[in-house]
């Protein structure tokens, strides 16, 4: 914002004394210069008698004054056309956006169908495990009352039994039989060894070497 108190006060030191009074600006700045900060143009736009809507060109390039307002037209072009790359930047941005998010959609679905059917699941198979469980609580109630049963038949018996056996003894066991010890006796037609005859041959072998062991001895 500017300030026009440079242009309009006086300066006082506190004896009263004036130090500055506002005057000619010396080295004033060019008109040209002046138009970049479009301070005189809009000045003069402002002057000037203009309809809603009508556009006066000033004279410096690249700017326009519209209903009082200067526009540098380059300045916003320029913008424009950044704007419009941003614009589509973010318009592609939201559609990869878009259909991410569709994908996660359909991602949930699945997802969603995959555990309601678990959970249809989870329901039958606990329905089969109650079901197994009163089977087998069942079956062992069951098991209990037979074997209760088998005992109470088994108790009877051994009762029916004693007194079958009270009533009718069985009879004694016959006598065993003694065997006496089979004494074995030699058979008379055995022959001892010491008792066979000797071969004529070899009774004569015998005699003949006996006879060439005394020849020997006397030569």
């Amino acid at each position: 914002m500017f300030s026009f108190r440079h242009l309009t006060d006086v300066l006082v030191d506190s004896d009263g004394t004036v130090r500055f009074t506002p005057s000619e600006c010396e080295n004033a700045p060019e008109i040209s210069a002046l138009l970049k900060g479009f301070g005189l143009q809009a000045f003069k736009g402002s002057l000037e008698q203009q309809t809603n809507g009508d556009v006066h060109m000033s004279e410096f390039e690249g700017t326009v004054v519209i209903n009082g307002n200067v526009v540098n037209v380059a300045q916003k072009l320029a913008l424009l056309k950044k704007s419009e790359a941003e614009r589509d930047q973010a318009k592609s941005l939201v559609a990869e956006q878009i259909a991410l998010i569709d994908q996660l959609r359909g991602t949930k679905h699945d997802l969603e169908k995959k555990i309601r059917d678990m959970e249809k699941d989870i329901e039958k198979n606990r329905k089969r495990l109650d079901e197994s469980n009163s089977a087998l609580k069942a079956s062992l109630d069951s098991n209990i009352s037979l074997k209760s049963g088998l005992s109470d038949c088994k108790r009877y018996a051994d009762r029916i039994l004693s007194a079958v056996e009270r009533a009718c003894p069985p009879p004694p066991p016959p006598p065993k039989r003694v065997e006496e010890p089979k004494v074995e006796e030699p058979a008379a037609d055995a022959v001892d060894d010491a008792d066979e005859p000797i071969p004529a041959e070899i009774v004569l072998t015998e005699e003949v070497g006996a006879e060439e062991d005394n020849e020997e001895k006397t030569a």
